[in-house]
């Protein structure tokens, strides 16, 4: 099985993928994790590099940098160059072939999910085994988490709110368009309760998600306010 985490920057990824890879669900090889915790993430981002460097690539062949914040974002469909593609392709095949059940989390993943899921179509002849898990937060609670790590709104106003809004209006469309099944998991949901939602998590994989103590509530408050 493969556990795709999508979700904007600073809506509760990394605590949904460290809870995930706690209960056995490889979301990183040793070495993948970048970048290491920090002030925001003290228990650390579970980013793995090697499907966000993949991203990256993406975007920038579309002309699109993610450090810049710009709510002009490339649309979820359209074409990779080959060398992305074989370097997508042999990744996935990489760790299928070593896990059992396994995955991912970048909030680049939002602006890809398309790209990605057609190479696991490809690989894999289907879709069945693919879980995908969205995490969902306020536009202006994320817009207010982001400006306090430091993050400047440098376009106008509101950037950010837009930014939010489009990175999850290109993850759905992508997510309809592929006919992938998703669960969507309100952040408010996984910090107040978070029992309940290893019970959905449980439900909708069908793969136990019994350890939830990863997920602490007063990390939510932690570059947040």
């Amino acid at each position: 099985m493969i556990i795709i985490v999508v979700g904007m920057h600073r809506s509760g990824t990394s605590a949904l993928a460290g809870m995930l890879h706690g209960n056995g669900v490889v979301m990183g090889e040793p070495g993948d994790f970048h970048p290491p915790p920090m002030r925001e993430n003290p228990k650390g981002f579970y980013e793995n590099r090697r499907f966000r460097n993949i991203n990256d690539a993406i975007l920038k062949e579309r002309g699109y940098r993610v450090k810049e914040f710009s709510p002009q974002v490339p649309r979820w469909e359209g074409r990779v160059s080959k060398e992305v593609w074989d370097n997508m392709v042999a990744l996935v095949r990489h760790y299928d072939s070593h896990y059992k059940v396994w995955g991912w989390k970048d909030p680049r993943t939002c602006l890809t999910v398309w790209h990605w899921l057609r190479v696991i179509e490809r690989c894999k002849g289907h879709h069945r085994d693919v879980r995908v898990v969205v995490m969902l937060r306020k536009h202006e609670d994320i817009s207010r988490s982001m400006q306090n790590r430091g993050n400047r709104e440098r376009m106008y106003p509101g950037q950010f709110a837009a930014l939010s809004a489009i990175y999850y209006a290109n993850a759905m469309a992508a997510l309809v368009a592929s006919g992938v099944e998703y669960l969507e998991v309100p952040f408010n949901l996984l910090m107040e309760d978070t029992r309940w939602v290893g019970k959905l998590l449980t439900k909708y994989l069908g793969y136990e998600v019994r350890d939830t103590s990863f997920v602490e509530p007063q990390i939510s408050q932690i570059g947040s306010k």
